[in-house]
């Protein structure tokens, strides 16, 4: 399996790692388990995870 760490991001007080896997992006909150979004381009995948978190109401 081919991963790579791409970036690390900050939503309100949650750390954001992104990883690029066979040309998608994957965007998780490592304090959350399980809490993971992907999508086409990074910037892609973290709105994917900002949606879930709001709909998890855990901000």
């Amino acid at each position: 399996m081919k991963e790579s760490l791409v970036d690390m991001h900050r939503l309100s007080d949650k750390d954001i790692e992104i990883r690029e896997e066979f040309h998608s992006f994957i965007a998780e909150v490592p304090e959350i388990p399980g809490c993971s979004a992907i999508g086409a381009t990074a910037n892609e995948a973290i709105e994917n995870l900002k949606a879930i978190i709001s709909e998890l109401d855990l901000n």
